[in-house]
């Protein structure tokens, strides 16, 4: 009993349900017939008002604003690594710029330890010191001015390499006999910034040793000079640094020095010029990508049918990526109006606006019957009132037209459009700001496709009727061509049941075969059970040396960054660098907080992944306590210590601390110190993260009262990576949800709309899953591409559904209402599909990361939408789809139309199975 009676609350619920749907959908065809009627009454003023709104809301570019910083748009700006990067930039100086030289011995087995190589290593160091961006501002005056050794007296210039171990000093090179035993003995690094103590590593590369470990050669040597910065904070830019580092570059490069190969130089200036030539080249591969589409949308509307001369519409395909223009323009126009910035990722915005655009002018132009044109020539010719005729056929078409495709479009458009903004709740702004364009562009072309797009569809078909008619009334029937229809031929009339396209005919009957159907479920199941094993085995990892690309301008920094990474790997700079952390405390009576400061060093030390050594007796704090140890002065309240601090800095033992200590300048109090660490490198970035928590949760337990903070540039990075994955599923399940909440009150049937839900779920999990298969990582852009999975993979599983459900009732069983489908909408949802993969085609010319990534995984959800539109949907819908619904007035019209011009009804098939 309890069963039935949940048996008949469902099928009431589902009734109910169908009979909203029904009348929404009576509604929505209502307004489009009456929209699309009005439209065909006066076409040029729905021109002219859709043009002047659209220029209205371009105002908008007026407010145009772009952001290039990596690191705003690919983190969140509301992660605490953001905040502590504030705390950091307000009290500490800015971190220095590294420019860096690889030198590589010439000959397999050569020894760069020979004083005559190094003797040319000294001139080109003369050299670089040489190099100037200003007159007073250069490598010597940067690189000696340094805060990290301010002092009252003479500064150490702050450089890395071999020639420390003569202090810079080319005549004790000559003077010394034995440059290999001074390598080896070792002695104080008088320049170097992270630490005082001389590291042939550091310096070398290609070490050779003898059985004692002593070095005896080397094949290569770096060399790094530090750069002061006084970055922009906006920009987090230093001109001058900019240009000194240019210069650099080009002197490295230019200089031959006989023992060594080519110098490598590398500098951030240098890789970011290498990125943005990257980025530039991509650009015009992405506007080939426009244009390649564009030539396509003309030849997809283009007959190869000389017997149907209204398919002759290739201008329409050209009409209509100028719609999409026009939407994009108004959309984005909007969006800077809102304050909303753009990424180097809007790019791909448009493309996929442009796709999803041009699939909904194929879908309204495949409306229109083809097979009806010569009986509209020939009822035209037999009218005395040939114009009124003649736009009553034309006001007809389009509100069939109209009536077919505008609930259609309105379901994939919404669907589209909402699983797009909620895509944009997400924390990476990229991924947000690219959303909400590709939402306002979604809307705005719907809205322009409706209006504009309707109303040159209204001029085009006007002028192909009454050219036909023009041809028909010359011509005497005995002279006329093979091509052209006579009156008999135009009096037959095609029953709207028997399939007319490609589709329909021939791929309906293979695909819809038993053979076709096991084919198509089987696949299915291998690539989705491909994506679910991906989906498993896919990990985070992001590195900003995949944006590094050869063939472009600086483009010997990818092969300088190999030798690097190779020869050199713990020796990186700046981002780079993500071996140097900092421990920062607060204001804090330092006094009274002596015990839980060493207790806070103590623990910090004793984490795994940090270098001890590396701090525990060279920070500010331990170096104090032994300097009052070894002058026998007690401090005996917190004055007493302030002082000592300041007299501290001033000694020889203090002076390189004196940038670490900030105080007050109010009180005088310390307001945060700072305390350099080095850690091991992370060998993976689920490693980095788990470092990252356990370094904060161990500081703020051992000295709460501190709060203390642990920073460093790559935290950024990796807070961001912290939640992509989290971000990326909540995403998902958000635009799933709303998309098939939409189609459930779009099409009024829970199973399809379940089921087509189930297709957009099947394409995320196999997207997600390639990353894995790729060879790829989850991170900032990949995650991008998983998410717009799901307003891209609805289109053509929802415009079948849709024809699906809405066939005429005559159509009993779920095979000829799949045929039917696919007869209607098969052929525009291919093009439309077809129209993106040639562009996306064109893009795998790329060369940076991003637009590699945009090729492979594109091409993947365009594939799959494709498959799952044209092959799993009509199988599904054909063996489980619901097969009969009731008969509403919109569809009864649509199917079964009466001519404008007699008056007469199309008869239906008698045998619907047939199809």
């Amino acid at each position: 009993w309890g069963i039935r009676r949940i048996t008949r609350l469902q099928r009431a619920t589902m009734k109910a349900l169908r009979q909203a749907s029904d009348a929404l959908q009576e509604r929505i065809a209502s307004f489009f017939r009456r929209l699309s009627t009005s439209i065909a009454a006066r076409p040029v003023k729905t021109i002219w008002i859709c043009v002047a709104v659209t220029l209205c809301c371009s105002v908008g570019w007026v407010r145009f604003s772009d952001e290039d910083d990596a690191q705003k748009f690919l983190t969140p700006q509301d992660s605490r690594a953001i905040r502590d990067r504030e705390f950091v930039d307000d009290r500490f100086e800015d971190s220095p710029s590294v420019s860096q030289v690889f030198l590589n011995r010439r000959g397999d087995g050569a020894n760069v330890l020979t004083k005559e190589a190094l003797l040319e290593v000294f001139d080109l160091h003369d050299r670089i010191l040489g190099i100037q961006a200003r007159r007073t501002d250069g490598y010597d005056t940067r690189t000696c001015a340094l805060v990290y050794w301010r002092a009252q007296g003479e500064l150490p210039c702050q450089r890395e390499g071999i020639l420390a171990y003569w202090d810079y000093n080319r005549s004790k090179l000559e003077e010394d006999d034995d440059v290999v035993a001074t390598v080896n003995a070792g002695g104080v690094d008088c320049c170097s910034p992270k630490s005082r103590v001389l590291d042939v590593s550091a310096a070398l590369a290609k070490i050779r040793r003898d059985g004692d470990g002593r070095v005896v050669a080397a094949g290569a040597m770096r060399l790094a000079y530090y750069l002061r910065q006084e970055l922009h904070r906006r920009s987090r830019q230093d001109p001058d640094v900019d240009r000194l580092e240019r210069n650099f570059d080009a002197t490295v490069r230019r200089r031959d020095l006989p023992s060594f190969e080519r110098p490598l130089p590398l500098t951030p200036a240098g890789t970011e010029d290498n990125v943005a030539a990257a980025f530039d080249f991509d650009r015009l591969i992405v506007t080939v990508a426009f244009v390649t589409i564009s030539v396509y949308a003309y030849l997809a509307t283009t007959t190869r049918r000389r017997e149907h001369p209204n398919k002759q519409r290739g201008v329409l395909g050209l009409l209509a990526v100028g719609c999409v223009a026009l939407a994009i323009a108004a959309a984005w126009g909007v969006c800077f109006a809102c304050g909303v910035e753009l990424s180097p990722l809007g790019t791909i915005a448009a493309f996929l606006v442009l796709g999803i655009g041009l699939d909904d002018s194929f879908v309204i132009v495949g409306g229109i019957d083809d097979d009806k044109f010569a009986t509209d020539v020939e009822g035209i010719i037999e009218r005395k009132d040939r114009d009124d005729a003649l736009d009553a056929v034309v006001s007809q078409r389009i509100v069939e037209a109209m009536g077919l495709a505008g609930p259609s479009i309105l379901t994939t458009s919404a669907t589209d459009a909402c699983a797009f903004l909620a895509g944009s709740y997400t924390r990476i702004p990229a991924i947000s700001n690219f959303c909400v364009f590709a939402a306002a562009s979604v809307l705005a072309d719907f809205a322009l496709q409706c209006t504009l797009f309707v109303a040159l569809l209204v001029l085009t078909h006007r002028r192909k009727l009454r050219r036909a008619v023009e041809k028909l009334e010359a011509r005497v029937d005995d002279e006329r061509t093979e091509d052209e229809p006579t009156r008999e031929e135009a009096k037959v009339v095609v029953s709207p049941m028997t399939p007319t396209s490609w589709f329909g005919r021939v791929y309906a009957k293979y695909v819809l075969s038993t053979m076709g159907m096991c084919f198509v479920l089987a696949t299915t199941a291998t690539i989705t059970t491909l994506g679910a094993v991906g989906s498993a085995q896919v990990d985070m990892e992001f590195d900003y040396h995949w944006f590094y690309t050869d063939g472009v301008g600086s483009n010997y920094v990818p092969r300088v960054d190999r030798f690097q990474r190779k020869w050199f790997p713990a020796q990186g700079a700046g981002e780079d660098s993500s071996s140097s952390f900092g421990l920062y405390t607060k204001n804090a009576d330092y006094f009274e907080e002596r015990a839980s400061m060493q207790r806070l060093i103590d623990r910090f030390a004793a984490l795994s992944f940090v270098r001890a050594e590396s701090f525990v007796d060279s920070n500010w704090f331990s170096s104090h306590e032994r300097w009052l140890a070894t002058a026998n002065l007690t401090v005996d309240d917190s004055d007493s210590y302030l002082a000592s601090v300041r007299t501290f800095l001033e000694t020889d033992e203090g002076r390189s601390f004196s940038s670490k200590i900030v105080f007050d300048g109010d009180t005088g109090a310390i307001s945060a110190t700072q305390i350099d660490t080095s850690w091991e490198r992370p060998p993976s970035t689920r490693k980095s993260i788990d470092w990252m928590r356990t370094s904060r949760r161990r500081a703020k337990d051992a000295a709460p009262t501190l709060r203390p903070v642990v920073y460093a540039t790559v935290f950024v990075w990796i807070e961001g990576l912290a939640i992509i994955t989290a971000e990326t599923v909540r995403s998902l399940a958000i635009a799933s949800s709303v998309v098939i909440v939409i189609l459930i009150a779009l099409l009024g049937d829970v199973a399809v709309a379940a089921l087509v839900g189930a297709f957009v779920v099947s394409i995320c999990l196999c997207v997600y899953g390639s990353v894995y298969w790729y060879g790829d990582h989850i991170n900032f852009i990949s995650a991008f591409f998983i998410i717009i999975a799901v307003g891209l993979g609805t289109d053509a599983p929802a415009h079948v559904a849709h024809a699906y459900i809405h066939a005429p009732p005559v159509l009993t069983s779920g095979k000829t209402r799949a045929t039917y489908a696919l007869d209607k909408l098969g052929s525009s949802v291919w093009r439309g599909g077809l129209s993106t993969l040639c562009g996306v085609l064109v893009v795998g010319l790329a060369k940076t990361y991003v637009f590699e990534t945009f090729f492979w995984y594109l091409t993947t959800i365009m594939v799959l939408s494709l498959w799952f539109g044209l092959a799993v949907a009509p199988v599904t819908l054909a063996l489980v789809g619901p097969c009969l619904y009731s008969t509403t007035p919109s569809s009864a019209n649509q199917e079964a139309p009466t001519s404008p011009i007699d008056g007469s009804t199309p008869a239906l098939s008698e045998e619907p199975a047939s199809a």
